[in-house]
């Protein structure tokens, strides 16, 4: 698939004193993130290993995994707050199309920087709940699809599985049932099987779709590596139960630094320690790179 071709608008230029304004709020930018806690984004060079990209978005969720041969999943686009960052990320590592696009479930956290992607990149298929939501970010995302010709629609369906790549399987885990009364638990749950590694992308699942993954997948297909912590790190989700059959080796936690919502709640922090299970966050880490060579994941650039 081509990539689409963006264009760049004219604009007036900018009296001296604004240039000059202008720069120092550069500067003064660039000075907080140098100082700031967060460490500078990791970018791959020709990697020929699997790399799953925990997107800083802010308060939402994006995660873009690109396969050694070429394949692109993203799942989630964050707020559309977030989303020129977002495009700016994907475009830093040389993002051109992307093959699958998953979107949990309609919060604007989640879907409000979809709009964007559909008009910067070619979509193959995108795949969404059966859910909707009456907002404006669903009603864009609603006309982006919409216009993307050649897109092709799915609605998840639990136990549902397409191959990503050479040694990749995706595997949808929920939503089991047809029907909730919170629209988080309409999450779409993604499995994702590299060789020997696995990752499990929990959206913001909480406890009612946790306990139905525990009883419909007996077989060991919660089991995993890695985790994308469900609902950013709320008590809503993580319940005891998940996590004992989960058993992440590794917990990737994506929201907003001093979110008005206190995510990730100190409790759940507490039950990842507990478990002895390492976590990332993206409110103090920004955004976090993991590497999967078929055998192993570790972090990008970095020893766990």
């Amino acid at each position: 698939m081509a990539a689409k071709r963006r264009y760049k608008r004219k604009g007036k230029k900018l009296p001296l004193s604004a240039v000059i304004i202008v720069i120092l709020a550069a500067l003064a930018a660039l000075a907080a993130g140098y100082f700031g806690k967060k460490e500078p984004v990791q970018v791959p060079e020709n990697t020929k290993d699997l790399m799953v990209h925990f997107i800083d978005v802010g308060q939402g969720d994006a995660t873009l995994i690109a396969s050694p041969d070429g394949d692109t999943l993203l799942i989630d686009a964050g707020p559309g707050s977030s989303e020129d960052e977002l495009i700016a990320y994907l475009d830093e590592i040389g993002i051109e199309t992307i093959d699958y696009f998953v979107l949990t479930h309609p919060d604007e956290d989640h879907i409000g920087g979809a709009d964007l992607v559909f008009s910067e990149y070619t979509v193959g298929s995108v795949i969404l709940p059966d859910c909707e939501k009456d907002t404006k970010a669903y009603e864009n995302l609603e006309n982006a699809i919409s216009a993307e010709e050649g897109c092709i629609r799915r609605q998840a369906a639990a136990g549902s599985e397409f191959t990503f790549c050479q040694g990749g399987t995706v595997t949808v885990l929920a939503p089991v049932s047809q029907e909730y009364d919170d629209v988080n638990d309409y999450s779409v749950v993604l499995r994702l099987d590299y060789y020997a590694t696995s990752f499990l992308f929990a959206g913001d699942a909480q406890k009612t779709s946790e306990y139905e993954m525990i009883e419909e997948w007996t077989g060991g297909e919660l089991d995993c590596d890695v985790l994308k912590v469900g609902h950013h790190g709320s008590t809503t989700s993580s319940t005891v139960a998940f996590l004992n059959s989960v058993t992440p080796d590794l917990a990737v936690i994506s929201c907003g630094e001093d979110n008005k919502y206190g995510h990730p709640h100190n409790e759940i922090i507490d039950r990842f320690e507990k478990e002895e299970i390492t976590v990332y966050r993206t409110d103090t880490e920004g955004t976090v790179c993991l590497v999967s060579n078929g055998k192993e994941v570790s972090r990008f650039g970095k020893t766990p």
